[in-house]
């Protein structure tokens, strides 16, 4: 079974994006013994897997510890595809380059607005910063990946306009479910956004990831491989995402650490044995519970989401629901008004 382990050699952060799932702390761990341990594990089975050093910040471990880290699954042997690191870019430099390049490290960045909103939205003005890293990486060859955390603050015209100075030819947009804003504002900011902008990004050539899985959950037919965004779909008995902590911890995913969440520990667990834990038979049996619910079963987006996220949903202050609901109206909007567009995405869904 596919998976994508996201290993966190530390949950510090540079940063204090106000949308964050994430609560950065202070630790001390031996992150490269436990990732050298996670690889064994990981090797017992053959299975296709990607690895993605996540956070926090993993920048922050310094560049002697990352390439330790990338020399270390070198070794393992068992590596098919190449390592991605998700960085906010900050620390970004010349250094972090050779060693990307080096190990052949896949740079995935966030976006989260024009230069106008992002010193509100990041704790401190990163803009000019990051813009230049990422201008510079482009230069010199490097492929980056953004996913773009939108807000309402976010002018659509200017995001757009962002996207194509940026270079983004592949993008994963995302609107966090939070209650910065009310709940009918984040809805009805889903749908400016693709009613005032899909027609640029498709003229430009951009490419949304998340829209590419909600057309390909529609339109695709059954027999065709479909892979959705984890934020879009429930944990599926961790078919799809598994997080590990620099001190061995394994939860379900990076928006479910929490000890009541813990599955095990890759010192203490094997990874069979983490995924047929009972937390995880538990989370896995509320997500089905949930799917079957009254509110769940008179839902016409119920066979697009199949209960959404466990992390989002099981938290109050989250909105998936109605953001799910206005894309699936948007798309089925789209079918009867853009139908080129449609066309464009069904093309290119069975690899988003």
């Amino acid at each position: 079974m596919y998976r994508t382990f996201l290993f966190s050699p530390t949950l510090r952060c540079n940063l204090a994006c106000e949308y964050c799932y994430q609560t950065p702390r202070s630790e001390s761990w031996n992150y490269l013994k436990t990732f050298e341990t996670l690889l064994k594990e990981i090797g017992k089975y053959y299975e296709p897997f990607t690895i993605i050093l996540h956070g926090g910040e993993p920048t922050l471990i310094g560049k002697e510890n990352l390439r330790k880290l990338c020399e270390i699954a070198k070794n393992s042997g068992i590596f098919s595809k190449p390592i991605g690191i998700q960085t906010n870019l900050y620390n970004w430099d010349d250094d972090f380059s050779q060693i990307a390049k080096d190990y052949d490290l896949r740079i995935s960045t966030s976006y989260d607005g024009p230069v106008s909103v992002r010193k509100d939205k990041r704790g401190q003005d990163t803009s000019k910063l990051v813009r230049s890293k990422i201008q510079e990486l482009q230069k010199n060859g490097f492929s980056i990946s953004f996913i773009a955390d939108l807000l309402p603050i976010c002018p659509v015209e200017d995001v757009i306009d962002d996207f194509c100075e940026l270079g983004v030819k592949t993008v994963q947009v995302r609107f966090p479910h939070t209650t910065l804003f009310e709940k009918n504002k984040m809805t009805q900011y889903v749908l400016d956004f693709y009613n005032k902008g899909l027609d640029k990004l498709t003229e430009r050539g951009i490419f949304d990831r998340m829209l590419a899985s909600l057309v390909g959950l529609l339109y695709l037919p059954p027999k065709v491989k479909k892979r959705t965004l984890c934020v879009m779909t429930p944990c599926m008995e961790l078919r799809k995402y598994i997080s590990v902590l620099g001190n061995g911890d394994i939860f379900p995913c990076n928006r479910l650490i929490d000890s009541k969440y813990k599955i095990g520990n890759v010192y203490k667990n094997t990874l069979v044995d983490a995924i047929n834990s009972d937390t995880t038979k538990c989370i896995v049996k509320k997500e089905r519970e949930i799917w079957q619910d009254s509110e769940c079963k008179e839902c016409p987006a119920r066979n697009v989401c199949f209960g959404g996220c466990h992390g989002e949903r099981t938290n109050n202050k989250y909105i998936a629901c109605d953001l799910t609901k206005a894309r699936l109206n948007l798309v089925t909007l789209l079918t009867q008004i853009k139908p080129n567009i449609i066309d464009f995405y069904i093309g290119r869904a069975a690899n988003a």
